[in-house]
């Protein structure tokens, strides 16, 4: 995110007028399947865990993805983490987590 490194300046005010709140962000094809639209709460789960968030439709989005940045602090979800549904084991080249290569089922609550 540009706003924020990892967690640093969660709290700082006018950051927050670019990302206010974390969101999931979906292709409107996609949501349209779902019955997701712009704003609803959706929870992201798999079997490692869950988090619930807000929708936001965006073109841009590859089909069958979703994106939701990461540097939000666990308060500042609606319920759960986006890190509950990650995994611990590492890259063997690195000793680093790949957050951009996990599996969830999305609904909208």
């Amino acid at each position: 995110m540009r706003t924020r490194a990892h967690t640093q300046w969660y709290d700082v005010d006018y950051l927050k007028e670019f990302e206010a709140a974390p969101v999931c962000r979906i292709n409107p094809e996609d949501a349209a399947e779902l019955g997701i639209e712009e704003g609803d709460t959706v929870r992201l789960y798999n079997d490692r865990g869950s988090v619930t968030m807000l929708a936001v439709l965006n073109p841009g989005e590859q089909r069958k993805a979703v994106h939701c940045p990461r540097s939000f602090l666990t308060r500042e979800h609606i319920d759960g983490d986006l890190a509950r549904t990650t995994f611990n084991e590492y890259n063997q080249a690195c000793r680093n987590q790949s957050y951009f290569d996990c599996a969830v089922a999305i609904e909208k609550l």
